[in-house]
């Protein structure tokens, strides 16, 4: 294959631009260009100026937050790939072709440097710290007293009414990808300071189909204790578009039945043994939740401004409520996912570049291997079928609006049939193109697992950063 001045100067090229795209990723990871990114603690939604955001006492719960490694990944990739192209270079400079075995090393390692880009990505992504979601967590009375203390003066000068209340999940199925069904136990302490015309009870705003039941209605000295069993399906909005790594919050919204009165929940902490977050308490140990693994759960504030006071003139709940919201974090299991959904396009892919490989003018050896455009356009229709078949299969498990992650791969492969196809045709019929019918197609045979290899890093890195 003859050196070419615009081939070398192509490699030089892209060996700078590498080398230059790490050093931009190097400066964002240390906050020169802005990008760097650091754990942020949680924070109320909805603070004023004048009010601070309570600080969350130890254990600390943070945001996940990964960015700083793909940064990292990013760099050493970047570096990799640039001393690729300047070791071929080097290696080349005294001749005057281009040897197609150091052709055919490129393509493998920089393919070979993009899986492991990729795997990387999602070993980060697997052992990231859980995200805390929004709110302000509680895990000790001191988080709640904090909280108190930061909250303005009730405009309608009523009296903060303090509820302890407990919540218990025995079970949670999703009945669809957006609608977990979740059944448990919630009390409520009812001490002297609370008036006997205050309603007793809970309602659950996000909940529908709710069946509650009263179990047990107990007197400890001068408090009642009052306990119901209830079962709700929790209409929640949950993001796939990182699916099979999606990590999601399902949360049991819980206010108090009264309305008339400045009422407000704390989470019954002493009813529980422990309030660490990845010890999962008020959870029941044996719950099992289908392709979920259960990663957290804790308290929280969440402050909703209503555009209307519900008819009462005094109403504490218009501007600024606390609303006590029970979290229950879970992460996806990856390998059921990633063998029903990633194993078809993976061989498809495989079986596409052997049919390219056997891409060739000579008789002697299309005719044992039966290649001709025809024949390869059955097989990858075939292929196409068994795929989109596969990719059906997925929408339907996850039923989910856009594009899931694991989505792309099939969306690549559909791409990479396609050009497949046509490279199979206008291979036939350009038979006096030379830069198509140099060396049997060997520019095609080149570029297939580094193109894809490289799309797939891009859209894992634009999904995940």
């Amino acid at each position: 294959m003859q050196t070419t001045r615009p081939l070398t100067l192509l490699l030089r090229c892209s060996a700078g631009a590498l080398l230059a795209l790490a050093l931009l990723a190097a400066l964002g990871a240390m906050g020169v260009l802005g990008a760097g990114a650091s754990p942020a603690q949680s924070t109320q939604s909805t603070q004023s100026a004048t009010s601070p955001a309570p600080t969350v006492t130890e254990p600390e719960v943070y945001r996940s937050d990964y960015h700083l490694w793909l940064i990292f990944i990013l760099v050493v990739f970047a570096l990799l790939v640039a001393l690729l192209l300047w070791l071929t270079l080097t290696r080349n400079r005294k001749r005057s072709r281009l040897d197609p075995r150091n052709l055919w090393t490129l393509s493998i390692v920089f393919s070979i440097l993009c899986t492991m880009a990729v795997l990387a990505i999602w070993i980060v992504i697997t052992f990231a710290p859980f995200p805390q979601g929004s709110g302000t967590p509680l895990l000790s009375q001191r988080d709640v007293d904090r909280y108190v203390v930061a909250q303005p003066a009730e405009p309608s000068g009523q009296p903060r009414i303090i509820i302890p209340t407990g919540v218990f999940i025995e079970s949670i199925e999703f009945t669809s990808a957006f609608d977990p069904v979740v059944s448990g136990v919630i009390w409520q302490r009812y001490g002297p300071a609370v008036p006997a015309d205050i309603a007793r009870g809970f309602t659950l705003p996000d909940g529908s189909d709710i069946q509650s039941a009263e179990a047990y209605h107990l007197t400890e000295g001068d408090t009642q204790v009052i306990g119901w069993t209830f079962r709700a399906t929790l209409r929640q909005q949950f993001i796939y578009n990182q699916y099979p790594f999606d990590r999601h919050y399902i949360w049991v919204r819980v206010n108090p039945a009264d309305l008339t009165h400045n009422v407000e929940l704390t989470p019954d902490f002493a009813s529980y043994t422990t309030m660490r977050p990845e010890t999962l308490p008020g959870v029941q140990p044996t719950l099992i939740l289908e392709n979920w693994d259960l990663r957290e759960t804790f308290f929280s504030y969440h402050t909703h401004d209503y555009n209307t006071n519900l008819g009462i003139a005094d109403s504490s709940r218009q501007t600024g409520y606390p609303e006590l919201y029970f979290n229950i974090g879970m992460s996806r299991q990856i390998v059921s996912a990633f063998i029903s959904y990633i194993v078809p396009p993976l061989v498809a892919l495989v079986m596409l570049f052997g049919v390219l490989l056997l891409t060739t003018r000579r008789q002697d050896r299309r005719e044992p291997a039966g290649w001709n455009s025809t024949n390869v356009l059955a097989y990858t229709a075939a292929l196409f079928f068994v795929v989109i078949v596969s990719h059906v299969n997925l929408r339907q498990q996850v039923s989910a609006n856009g594009i899931l992650y694991l989505g792309w791969f099939y969306f690549v492969t559909y791409l990479a049939i396609l050009l497949v196809s046509i490279n199979a045709v206008v291979f036939i019929l350009a038979s006096q193109q030379r830069l198509i019918q140099l060396e049997d197609n060997i520019i095609s045979k080149l570029l297939y697992w580094p193109v894809l290899t490289f799309t797939l890093l891009a859209i894992t890195f634009i999904v995940f950063i």
